[in-house]
């Protein structure tokens, strides 16, 4: 019953989170994918 509460808790706060973050988003200043991912890593020594 908790774990059920907290959970629509978080749903509905991120909710709020994403709408605030929808209204600013800009996508001239979004990484692509390439960008964010396209490096392969090198490997830890």
């Amino acid at each position: 019953l908790l774990r059920g509460a907290l959970d629509q808790e978080e749903d509905a706060r991120l909710a709020l989170l994403a709408g605030k973050r929808e209204q600013t988003f800009d996508r001239s200043q979004a990484l692509t994918h390439e960008e964010v991912w396209g490096q392969k890593r090198r490997a830890a020594k």
